[in-house]
């Protein structure tokens, strides 16, 4: 199992890090017989999750992600 090999070999130290290395395992178990722009959209969700792992995502992402499960208004 992903999480219990990565977890047990020190690779991540938080739940945040497994997340993104699961999502990022996820993104890319497709079929090989998907169309071209369907292989691309699962590597780019792969590349958006290794980004999370790595901090490259910046301030204004995380922003817009906590900010989108609030209700703002009068």
């Amino acid at each position: 199992h992903l999480s219990q090999d990565i977890v047990g070999a020190g690779l991540v130290s938080h739940e945040r890090q497994l997340l993104a290395l699961m999502d990022a395992r996820n993104s890319l178990e497709v079929s090989t017989g998907l169309p071209a722009e369907l292989l691309a959209e699962s590597i780019r969700s792969a590349a958006s999750s290794l980004d999370r792992l790595l901090g490259r995502i910046g301030s204004e992402e995380y922003l817009d992600i906590i900010f989108s499960s609030f209700c703002i208004g009068k």
